[in-house]
């Protein structure tokens, strides 16, 4: 299939919308559908696309990618499967002027087009690391805080987990499952069907499956049977031939026994104490990205959703996301925003500039505070992770080059000073005389030593220390309250866009979904934008093909054009 742009969205004469009364005209220029057909379809990016098809121009040409994304936004938009959002693009008029497509006598629409998209976009992720749903869904993001004049100056960020839709399975039940599904496997292979025998015929057997995964089983019968799924499970393994790992049933087989089992010189095979099994281990027979944690006291199966929005008097855009397993800390999300903004803050780009990132305090520490620093920006947040340290650190004058310390809270000078950079820290020496009559005395963190008074403290006490004096500033509270919008993301996305139950298995796979909804969010955000400035008395949004003399004759003469519409 080869590439081709679509570069052919003109009105003709047999367009629906010239069926329309001036009433029914006027309504769809006033919907969701004119403001997408003139600020999204337009600018979303074929060519980055290009990659997904061949190159051969002989071969038959693909269905318009910007047909296909936009598709897979307006899905999002308006909660629909691929078989409703199917009907709705063959028979809705407002979703075709929103796809420019009210002039074709056949939508470019077949009940495959949006899977095999996927898929492609999926096979390339895997192939070449490269996300290109996520790179478009950035691309129109920077287009739409343009269009709503957000500013980038102040970003903020928050994290949600994003469970499997699979139930929560045990340990019992994720051993009978998985060999289970590698007992069916094996049974279609001719060679190894006839090698299942014992107990492991027994899992081709139908059977009351409560019985099988412990449903009726005691306690104390638990633990016996959790035995005899591992050594059914390590009889599996024997029957295996080279190269099983490519099939993902025998793959999670060959991993779960590997996570859960010890294997001793005299090669006995035992469990392993439910303690020492790590979080990234495998949670579900058949999403093997997914890890486990607990957070806030709850109990979670998947992966960890991260939201950066830009944020002003103007609105909000969320500019970038991200997806990772959620054994994924918000330590880690705050180093890889940091540095990306970082990248920007040093392109020279005034409106790319970052200036002041508000977060919680999960992601925010010494470190961070430090490398946002670095970056040119402000790292807030009402509290940093881990212990506070002495406020009083922060009132001591160090040199930003030597990082020697030139004087204490009550201004006096040490009698020496040094900085060790390999290690952080600082250390300075102060006369006895100037110490032990020293007003601040009981606040202060030096300790006495034969000859003088001893201050050591390191640059992450310091960092901190100076971060916890910021906090307490009237100026610094207005941001930290700047991050309350962002918070209720985590819900709407839940509640409205369905995250917890996306039909796919993966990491790859669940980021499209993913980052599909962020799409359709900044597009609804950009809808009402511009629908308040409307009703505000602001520009009416121009007609999608407002270049066309179609819609110049329809605007002028209403209902009377249909007159002369083609037979």
């Amino acid at each position: 299939m080869a590439f081709r742009e679509n570069s052919s969205q003109q009105l003709n004469w047999g367009d629906s919308t010239l069926s329309l009364t001036r009433r029914e005209f006027e309504r769809l220029q006033d919907s969701w559908a004119a403001d997408f057909a003139e600020m999204i379809f337009p600018y979303i990016n074929e060519a980055r696309f290009a990659v997904l098809y061949s190159e051969n121009g002989a071969t038959r040409p693909n269905t318009p990618v910007n047909f296909t994304f936009a598709l897979l936004l307006i899905k999002e938009m308006l909660r629909l499967t691929d078989e409703e959002l199917y009907d709705q693009v063959l028979f809705n008029t407002q979703i075709q002027y929103a796809l420019h497509t009210t002039s074709l006598e056949e939508q470019p629409i077949s009940d495959r087009t949006l899977s095999r998209f996927r898929e492609r976009c999926y096979s390339y992720e895997l192939e070449t690391g490269t996300d290109l749903i996520h790179d478009e869904t950035v691309a129109l993001a920077a287009r739409i805080q343009a269009a709503m004049g957000v500013s980038g100056h102040i970003k903020r960020m928050d994290s949600l987990m994003v469970d499997i839709s699979s139930r929560n399975m045990s340990r019992l039940q994720l051993f009978w499952r998985i060999v289970k599904g590698a007992v069916l496997e094996a049974s279609r292979d001719a060679d190894m069907a006839e090698k299942l025998t014992g107990t492991l015929r027994g899992y081709l057997e139908d059977s009351d499956r409560s019985d099988d995964i412990g449903y009726r089983l005691k306690d104390e019968e638990v633990g016996e049977k959790l035995q005899t799924l591992m050594e059914d499970a390590v009889a599996l393994r024997e029957l295996l031939p080279e190269g099983a790992e490519a099939r993902q049933a025998f793959r999670v087989l060959l991993r779960l026994l590997e996570e859960q089992t010890d294997k001793a010189d005299d090669g006995v095979v035992t469990l392993k104490e439910g303690k020492s099994i790590g979080a990234d281990s495998l949670q579900s027979a058949v999403d093997e990205d997914a890890t486990y944690r607990e957070k806030a006291g709850e109990k979670h199966r998947g992966y960890v959703g991260n939201v950066l929005e830009a944020t002003d008097d103007n609105g909000s855009v969320i500019v970038d996301y991200d997806l990772a397993p959620n054994i994924t800390s918000d330590i880690q999300f705050s180093k890889d925003v940091i540095s990306n903004l970082g990248e920007k803050n040093g392109s020279g780009d005034p409106d790319e500039r970052t200036d002041t990132l508000i977060t919680d305090g999960a992601y925010a520490s010494a470190e961070t505070v430090e490398l946002a620093e670095d970056a040119g920006m402000e790292l807030v947040s009402g509290t940093l992770a881990g212990r506070d340290t002495n406020p009083a650190i922060a009132e001591f004058a160090v040199d930003g080059e030597t990082g020697e310390v030139l004087a204490c809270p009550a201004g006096q000078a040490p009698t020496s000073s040094g900085y060790d950079a390999d290690a952080g820290t600082h250390c300075a020496h102060f006369s006895t005389e100037a110490c032990a009559g020293c007003p601040m005395r009981d606040v202060c963190i030096s300790k006495e030593q034969k000859k003088s008074f001893v201050v050591r403290f390191s640059d992450k006490q310091l960092i901190r220390a100076e971060q916890q004096k910021k906090a307490e500033s009237e100026e610094y509270q207005i941001l930290v309250d700047k991050r309350n919008g962002v918070e209720g993301m985590p819900s709407v996305l839940r509640r409205k866009y369905g995250v917890d139950q996306i039909p796919v298995k993966g990491l790859v796979r669940r980021k499209f979904w993913f980052g599909m909804k962020i799409g359709a969010i900044n597009v609804k955000r950009l809808v009402a934008s511009r629908k308040n400035r409307r009703n505000d008395g602001g520009n009416s949004p121009c007609p999608a093909f407002s270049g066309n003399v179609l819609v110049l004759l329809r605007r002028q003469f209403g209902c009377v054009l249909p007159l002369f519409r083609a037979a």
